[in-house]
Formats: C-alpha cells, sequence, structure tokens
C-alpha cells in the first residue's frame, strides 16, 4: 500500500504517554529475552540508551504506515537498524502482520507477546542484540 504525502495517521498515544510506553517496551524488550543482557538485573534501570538501533513506540493507529515511515529512514541511512513497538496488539491478527512486515523492503521480523507488537526492521539471523552497560547494540 502506498501513501501519499497528505496522509496522516491518527495519533493515539499522546505525547506526554510516550515515554511511558517506551520504557514499557524497553522491559518488554528484556522479558522476553529479544536482546542478550550482559548487565547485572536491576528493576530500577531506566530507558536504555540506544547504540546503532533506534527503538521507537508506533503512537498511531497505523502499524504499517510506522514501519514505512522507518524503512524510509534506513533508506535515508538516519538508522541502521529498528525496532518498533506497537502496544495495541488486539487490532492485528497474525495473517495482517506477516502482510505487513513482507511489503517492508529490509527483512523484518515480527514477534507478538501477550502485551506488545515488536517489529524488528533489517535485523536478521545473523545480527544479535545486546545490551551492555545499558546500551542495545546490534552486531
Amino acid at each position: 500500500m502506498e501513501y501519499t504525502d497528505d496522509y496522516e495517521p491518527k495519533m493515539i498515544i499522546a505525547d506526554a504517554d510516550y515515554d511511558s510506553y517506551l520504557l514499557q517496551l524497553h522491559r518488554e524488550i528484556i522479558a522476553n529475552k529479544l536482546a542478550e543482557d550482559h548487565d547485572t538485573p536491576n528493576p530500577f534501570r531506566e530507558h536504555i540508551i540506544e547504540d546503532n538501533v533506534k527503538i521507537a513506540v508506533n503512537d498511531t493507529n497505523d502499524l504499517h504506515y510506522a514501519l514505512k515511515h522507518f524503512e524510509k529512514k534506513i533508506e535515508l541511512e538516519i538508522y541502521k537498524y529498528v525496532i518498533v513497538g506497537d502496544p495495541h496488539v488486539l487490532g492485528y491478527n497474525y495473517d495482517s502482520l506477516q502482510s505487513i512486515c513482507t511489503d517492508i523492503n529490509y527483512n523484518t521480523k515480527v514477534i507478538q507477546t501477550k502485551d506488545w507488537i515488536i517489529c524488528l526492521i533489517n535485523i536478521n539471523e545473523e545480527n544479535k542484540l545486546i545490551i551492555k552497560n545499558n546500551r542495545l547494540v546490534v552486531i
């Protein structure tokens, strides 16, 4: 699906709430062992520092739009790797998520947990996500 320049999805997460959702996404990444955590366990850990990977929460009602947005950022070499989390798991079924991912020009993997849909863009099986010194890096 192509979007015209005047298309704007509806924002459904307020700017004031974004950081709270981002912290939840960071914790979800750790809890589901999407990254190897080389740091000692810390229940008071704040946000993970992004190294060569961008972590974002889809704050719109259109996950496909968010993924296409970050696909363009990778094409423009603004980011190399991106993780997009969407806390609205009831809005998408498995087939629609697979369809959304196949429309992205980079390797895109979708992981659905009880609370989140997490999409890894341009991160393949050869890459490793590692957290060390509170920094998330893709190697």
